[in-house]
């Protein structure tokens, strides 16, 4: 959202929150983004929470960002987010201590998304061996996928544009470079 933002030239204000804190599970999140989730867009009395339709919305009306736009390069990128979810957990957060069982119980009595809480007892648990392998074929899948149209030697997914269809995948290959 910030890169469109910023491409656009928008000015914005933005409430950082702290994942690593459980600030998502705050009543006061949950009752801007009922899902718990980041990121959430209000603008002109209307609330967007997902990041594709963020982006989409943003870029709506702006034909540099948006004429070349690939719906399914979007879908791809946002099916990609709860493969990416795991990766971030099993890969990066796994080393780290457990979080105390009163953060985790105060997590599982605040939080009103019952995806994101039965993930978390599930990374607690540790990830079943079929879920990450099959989250690493989607993605290798995934990221063949975006090769092709790439390997002609073009900078962008799109022919001489950059649009949100890059945009949309950038925190997607930052989050893989992390775990590189």
């Amino acid at each position: 959202m910030r890169i469109v933002l910023s491409e656009l030239g928008r000015s914005y204000d933005s409430h950082v929150v702290s994942l690593g804190k459980d600030e998502h599970a705050s009543e006061a999140c949950q009752r801007i983004h009922p899902d718990g989730l980041v990121p959430a867009l209000a603008e002109d009395g209307a609330l967007f929470i997902e990041s594709i339709d963020i982006i989409g919305h943003l870029a709506s009306g702006h034909a540099d960002l948006s004429g070349s736009n690939d719906p399914a390069l979007l879908d791809m990128a946002d099916a990609a987010q709860k493969d990416l979810r795991l990766f971030s957990f099993e890969f990066l957060f796994r080393v780290r201590p457990a979080p105390p069982k009163r953060v985790a119980e105060a997590f599982e009595a605040t939080h009103q998304n019952d995806w994101l809480r039965q993930f978390r007892k599930d990374f607690a648990q540790g990830f079943d061996p079929e879920r990450i392998d099959a989250a690493i074929a989607r993605t290798d899948a995934g990221f063949c996928h975006l090769d092709t149209p790439l390997s002609d030697g073009r900078a962008y997914l799109a022919v001489g544009e950059f649009s949100i269809n890059d945009i949309a995948l950038m925190p997607n290959v930052h989050l893989m470079r992390l775990m590189d």
